[in-house]
């Protein structure tokens, strides 16, 4: 049991790191901003969904699922500043700046390190 978790929770975090990994190579090839945020927004959703068993409700605000998601293991200071990203991007009009950039790669790569530093963790 002990080591079908760990085996669990490292394919786990191994996905969000690579999804972290790989939104930060986006920022750094000049991709759009505001489509890199929600497109690793969704997937990490989709990885707790399809991984962790986690199902977001229609009805289910960012908010939310945030709480649903820290509660999994995810880092809340991160993931709370990932998410006021993707409110800011997906439900607001204003473009993104160069703040938002920096706040993007600061909590992406707090998830990334996070992650592959509690890849063994049991828990």
């Amino acid at each position: 049991w002990l080591l079908f978790q760990i085996i669990r929770r490292r394919k786990k975090e191994d996905l969000v790191a690579s999804e972290a990994n790989a939104a930060l190579k986006a920022i750094e090839s000049g991709d759009e901003l505001r489509n890199v945020i929600i497109r690793s927004y969704m997937q990490m959703l989709s990885i707790a969904e399809e991984e962790q068993g986690i199902e977001r409700s229609d009805s289910a605000t960012p908010r939310e699922f945030e709480r649903l998601m820290t509660a999994r293991g995810i880092p809340q200071a991160p993931l709370h500043q990932l998410t006021g990203l993707f409110e800011k991007v997906r439900y607001g009009s204003r473009p993104t700046d160069s703040q938002d950039e920096r706040s993007a790669i600061e909590c992406l790569s707090a998830i990334r390190s996070s992650a592959n530093s509690n890849k063994l963790d049991p828990r």
